[in-house]
This record gives C-alpha cells, sequence and structure tokens, in this order.
C-alpha cells in the first residue's frame, strides 16, 4: 500500500506530524509533497523509515507527483491549501481514498472576504468526497456535521501532547506571599487577541500594583499574515511603560512554562491550542475564551473562560485566576491533567490515525 501526503511545509522533527509520519512509514510505503520545503530540513530525514520519501512539490516535480498518485492508494492532508490539492486529485483518481484533516477553520466561518466565501462554499463538497475526515476541535465537526457520512468522522486531541510518567509540581500562589506570574504566549496577532490581552492587564496593573513586572507577553511579531491582523509594536511598547514586560520568542518552552503560574490565551479561534495543552502540562492555570479549540482543552472545569473579543470579560478572568485560594488552583490543575490523559494523549492520537487507516 502507497500513500501520499501534502503538506504546506516542513513539520519539524519533533512534530506530531513527524511520530505519525515515522508511525505510517513503518507499515505502508510513503511520499510526503511539500509545497514548502527549505534545505536545512533536510539534516531531519535520517528519522524516517527508509520508506518514507520527501519531496517538494514544485512545477519541475509535478510529472513526478502526478505518477506517483496514479500508484497510490490513499491521499492525507492537513492544512487548506493541501485539502484544495487532495479535492482535485480526488475527483481525477476517484479509487484514491482521501483523508483530510481539519486543523482549524480560521477566519473560513466568518470572513466576508470574496477567498473564503468561494470556500465556504466548495467546502460542502470537499467534505463529500472525503473517504474519513478527522477533526481537531467539536465545534468544527459539529458545523460540518450535515455534509459528513455517517460512522466517517472523528475529532482527534489536536497534535496531542506527550505525557509524562510523572507530572510537574506547581507550587500555590497569593497575592500575599508569592505573587502570580501571568502570561500571554503567542504570535502577536489580532485575532490571537492580543490587543485584548494588554488592555486588560493594565486594568490589573492599575487596581493591583503588585502586580507590575508580573504580567508578561512573550511570542514574536507575525508578518506573514493581512496587515490588518499584525499587532503594532508600539503598543505594545506602551504597554511596558506601565509595567508590562515583552519576553519575545520562548525557544526554552519547558523553562518558560515553569517560571509562568497563569496561561493567557484569548483568542478568537483555534484548531486545538498546543500553548493551553502545553501549559496544563506544566501545570499552569490556564484563562482562555469560550471559542472552538479553546474551550476543548478546558471543559470539565479545567480552566477559567472569557468571551472572546471582550477586554471586560477577559480582565474579569484574569482577576478570577490571580485571586484563586489555593484549593481551587488545586482543582482546576487536577482537573487540566485528567484531560490531557482522557483527551489529549499524543499515544492516543497517533493510535486514533492509524486505527482509521487500518480498518
Amino acid at each position: 500500500m502507497r500513500i501520499i501526503i501534502i503538506e504546506t511545509c516542513y513539520f519539524g522533527k519533533n512534530s506530531i506530524r513527524s511520530d505519525l509520519f515515522k508511525a505510517i512509514g513503518k507499515k505502508y510505503n510513503l511520499d510526503i509533497f511539500f509545497l514548502s520545503f527549505e534545505s536545512d530540513s533536510c539534516k531531519d530525514l535520517n528519522i524516517f523509515p527508509n520508506n518514507v520519501k520527501l519531496h517538494k512539490l514544485t512545477f519541475q516535480s509535478f510529472f513526478n507527483f502526478i505518477l506517483t498518485c496514479t500508484r497510490s492508494n490513499a491521499i492525507f492532508t492537513f492544512n487548506i491549501r493541501p485539502l484544495l490539492i487532495g479535492f482535485i486529485l480526488k475527483i481525477v483518481f476517484p479509487f484514491t481514498s482521501f483523508y483530510p484533516t481539519i486543523t482549524g477553520t480560521g477566519p473560513l466561518l466568518d470572513s466576508q472576504k470574496f477567498l473564503y466565501k468561494f470556500l465556504r462554499f466548495i467546502y460542502p463538497c470537499i467534505i463529500k468526497k472525503t473517504n474519513y475526515i478527522f477533526f481537531h476541535n467539536s465545534y468544527d465537526a459539529k458545523y460540518f456535521k450535515k455534509y459528513l457520512k455517517k460512522g466517517k468522522y472523528s475529532i482527534v486531541g489536536g497534535s496531542g501532547i506527550n505525557l509524562p510518567k510523572d507530572f510537574p509540581i506547581k507550587i500555590n500562589y497569593s497575592l500575599k506571599n508569592k505573587i502570580p506570574r501571568i502570561a500571554c504566549f503567542s504570535r502577536l496577532l489580532v485575532d490571537k487577541g492580543i490587543y485584548h490581552y494588554l488592555d486588560a492587564t493594565k486594568k490589573i496593573i492599575d487596581e493591583f500594583p503588585i502586580m507590575k513586572g508580573n504580567v508578561f507577553l512573550a511570542g514574536y511579531f507575525w508578518n506573514a499574515n493581512l496587515k490588518s491582523n499584525s499587532v503594532d509594536p508600539q503598543y505594545v511598547a506602551n504597554w511596558e511603560d506601565i509595567g508590562g514586560a515583552f519576553l519575545g520568542k520562548q525557544d526554552d518552552k519547558k523553562k518558560f512554562y515553569s517560571s509562568i503560574d497563569i496561561i493567557c490565551l484569548p483568542s478568537f479561534r483555534e484548531g486545538l491550542s498546543n500553548v493551553l495543552l502545553e501549559a496544563a502540562l506544566h501545570g499552569c492555570i490556564i484563562v482562555t475564551t469560550k471559542s472552538p479549540g479553546c474551550i476543548d482543552v478546558v471543559k470539565n472545569e479545567a480552566g477559567i473562560t472569557c468571551s472572546p473579543r471582550s477586554t471586560i470579560s477577559l480582565y474579569r478572568a484574569i482577576k478570577k485566576a490571580i485571586t484563586l485560594s489555593e484549593s481551587e488552583q488545586v482543582k482546576f490543575r487536577k482537573n487540566a491533567i485528567k484531560n490531557l490523559k482522557n483527551n489529549f494523549s499524543r499515544d492516543k492520537v497517533l493510535k486514533h490515525y492509524l486505527n482509521i487507516l487500518n480498518h
């Protein structure tokens, strides 16, 4: 059996994509075609079995790509552009199985831009062509349910997360004895709720001056999206002037999460947030929105939620977080770990993909 995977870009040797592709490659012949592939990624090729081949999809390699498709039994995709390519291939090669993963719909469902309106129009056609479809959050699955074949879809725990035998122990905080350290960790984009976080924490610092120097923003300015979605660096600088601290990109995530008590992600929408999964793993109290891909992680009282796009609602959620009693902190952490074990274990995610493929 030969399988094709179409990817937007190289995913990194430590991602669940790599783990999934290695697992598939142990049993099947696998060709992975990237729309973008950096040359320094070749150093990771030795992590894959010999029957896994990585290619950059270009005009020059297009003939080889089509030839490979004629010999393949299944196509996997994980992003919008590969999804569209996979849909076209399914039409051209109808006997090839099509297994897309909807990692997140982003602005697809509510944007009024022509491109997204067009995508909303053809998405039902795409979904009806699938043999089986995976979703990263319950909202997207519910939204597209009417187009789905019965029993031919499921919700997987995002990218999943590696769970240790023993979870880190977090020391409880309090405004009197151990001042809580709060951080928002994200690409600096408008739809990640960055402006709402900055404005809400200004109110927190004003009301609780002791929090000055204990409120952080981590991440990096992201210019690949539309300019209207980019955060103004001057806005961040003004926030620093009143007591916030911008940390920039965090390469040592374990060290970062270990130093933070409360992680805030006021995103408007996610596929499924890896930041929240990692925060829960390290014992951080989670503050996030009731948005798709965020609410999935904090269900069953595993975090504090607020309304998306609302500074006041976020301010109230952060205020609640920094004033939690020790018993409330313990409850949130225990519930978060329980959710990780039940829904987001990387082993369970991998097993689910392989079980569907093997059937």
